[in-house]
């Protein structure tokens, strides 16, 4: 019986470690998984808003042009103003 009792108790470190290796192995699975989830959600996360970007820039585009046109539109008001002016004090003289 003694023989038996030392065996046990000169297994335990290594039914230690195998129990320690299962545990540590299912944690990396699951870890993994998870992982594997949010890699695949980031994905797609970043899809969208490459494509919300895209819009985005568009509408920039769209913006600029109508910006350009107002500053040329002002500009012409501005000088058919200034011209008014002019042609108007030219008349009063």
């Amino acid at each position: 019986m003694n023989v038996d009792i030392k065996t046990l108790i000169s297994m335990l470190p290594l039914g230690t470690v195998i129990i320690a290796s299962i545990i540590s192995w299912s944690q990396v699975t699951l870890s993994t998984e998870l992982n594997e989830e949010n890699i695949a959600e980031n994905e797609a996360q970043i899809k969208e808003n490459a494509e919300t970007i895209q819009d985005l820039d568009k509408k920039v585009s769209i913006v600029e042009l109508k910006i350009d046109s107002m500053q040329d539109d002002i500009r012409g008001a501005r000088a058919d103003t200034t011209l008014i002016i002019n042609m108007l004090r030219e008349s009063s003289k």
